[in-house]
């Protein structure tokens, strides 16, 4: 008996025996509490994924190094960015009312004197320049976005089943290749 599915008994009693007929509980109660929890793996399994695919590039230095990606560390390094746009504010109200445009603003946020500290997959903290906290949250927003957006897709298909042999004949499963497929990359 396959445990996913839950089943409704009757007995009937013929020639001294009783049978057991088993019928699929396909109500939709039950298919909507079925949706809820595939939908549910979906999250997990998108946590999972991010957590064991780390970002990979280059923007400290130059030097390739990975970096996690899970949305506790997406939160962390929004924080860190959002904490120095707010502490820098007085310097760039002032470079601003001097008239620091272009490549030029990009320096001098660069060396505001607001210690940014970050760190790759495995090492502790070092500190950063802006512009490379600001071209790391960058790429890992534009790595994390497909794979959001394919749970997104999966959490839509599951919606979409109107049945619970159809729920579970999904495959849910997080590769790059399948991510990579929905997106035509």
């Amino acid at each position: 008996v396959d445990t996913r599915y839950r089943y409704i008994s009757t007995y009937e009693e013929r020639d001294g025996k009783i049978y057991e007929t088993r019928v699929l509980d396909d109500s939709e109660e039950l298919l909507d509490d079925l949706k809820a929890r595939r939908i549910a793996q979906t999250r997990e399994d998108l946590a999972r994924y991010l957590e064991e695919n780390p970002l990979v590039s280059s923007c400290k230095g130059g030097i390739e190094k990975k970096y996690t990606v899970t949305l506790e560390k997406q939160n962390q390094l929004t924080s860190i960015v959002a904490d120095f746009i707010s502490n820098a504010l007085p310097y760039i109200i002032q470079a601003i009312g001097q008239g620091v445009i272009g490549e030029e603003f990009n320096d001098y946020l660069d060396n505001i004197p607001i210690e940014l500290s970050w760190n790759s997959k495995g090492e502790t903290g070092q500190t950063w320049k802006y512009s490379e906290i600001f071209q790391l949250k960058n790429e890992m927003m534009e790595y994390v976005k497909p794979i959001v957006e394919y749970q997104r897709y999966l959490e839509k298909q599951i919606v979409k089943c109107t049945d619970v042999n159809e729920l579970f004949n999904m495959d849910l499963e997080f590769t790059k290749e399948k991510i990579d497929a929905l997106f035509n990359k």
